[in-house]
């Protein structure tokens, strides 16, 4: 039974939607994705909002109830990435209350490729990325079955109204998307300036390292730009980061230190071998 949705600050409450049974690893990711509710001066938003399926649909309906809260007055879906953890209801939430569902460019493609494309197609295109890395051809088996694995989790039940393409979009007085690249290609924070809260979904997580996205559908330095997105966050007059795992958490700036510290040794180790 999920208690009713922690209020973080006055018009800001925290849903928890767990992972369907038998999906991931229990102890993955604390086995549950953070989901967000933000009243603004253009009514409800909501920050990610778990996997597809019908269980979690029903705990996120009953969470958003227990507040008082019509579905139907959540007005927008901010998407932070393009992982099923984060989209799956998308779809579903809409058919509720229409909302209008948001995410970055560079993401709904990745989420058209993984969906529209051929599973013969998506393979081959997978690895000739990983043979242009130096992949030995011994190594490649396993990709099939990955990929089929990720292909099965995607939902293909919803269509993005807003698609953005800029940095530091302002989606109301007191809101902006921020792009974050790294964990995925297009992956946004959503900045609260007003209430100095960053919803970071996967970008800055308090006590693990967000892995780092390969980009099979470009040659983007995920890496490098990933280290830039933290020091671009870093910069933000932040109080409470509000990520989509593990718990909230303080002190933003010693974070990416520790995270870009890590990156660093880890490259050092690289280097020296």
């Amino acid at each position: 039974m999920i208690e009713k949705p922690t209020k973080i600050v006055p018009g800001v409450y925290m849903l928890e939607v767990p992972f369907p049974p038998g999906l991931v690893p229990p102890d993955a990711m604390g086995g549950k994705t953070l989901s967000y509710l933000v009243e603004n001066d253009a009514g409800w938003l909501m920050v990610d909002c778990g996997f597809d399926d019908e269980t979690s649909l029903q705990l996120v309906c009953e969470q958003i109830s227990s507040l008082g809260i019509s579905i139907e007055k959540i007005k927008r879906l901010l998407i932070t990435h393009c992982h099923p953890d984060h989209f799956g209801l998308a779809g579903r939430l809409k058919a509720f209350s229409n909302l209008e569902i948001i995410i970055h460019q560079r993401d709904w493609d990745v989420v058209q490729f993984v969906v529209n494309t051929s599973r013969d197609r998506a393979l081959y295109d997978v690895l000739e990325w990983a043979r242009s890395l130096g992949v030995p051809p011994s190594h490649a088996e396993p990709y099939g079955q990955i990929l089929d694995f990720g292909r099965s989790l995607y939902s293909t039940g919803f269509i993005p109204d807003i698609v953005i393409d800029t940095d530091n979009e302002s989606l109301s007085q007191n809101l902006h998307a921020i792009v974050t690249p790294g964990h995925t290609s297009g992956h946004l924070c959503l900045y609260d300036e007003k209430r100095k809260l960053l919803f970071a979904g996967d970008h800055v997580l308090g006590g693990i390292t967000p892995h780092i996205a390969p980009n099979f559908i470009g040659s983007d330095d995920m890496l490098s730009q990933y280290i830039s997105s933290l020091r671009k966050v870093a910069k933000l007059d932040v109080d409470l980061v509000l990520p989509a795992h593990e718990e909230p958490f303080t002190n933003l700036d010693a974070r990416v230190n520790q995270i870009i510290e890590h990156h660093e040794q880890r490259l050092a180790h690289v280097l020296a071998a």
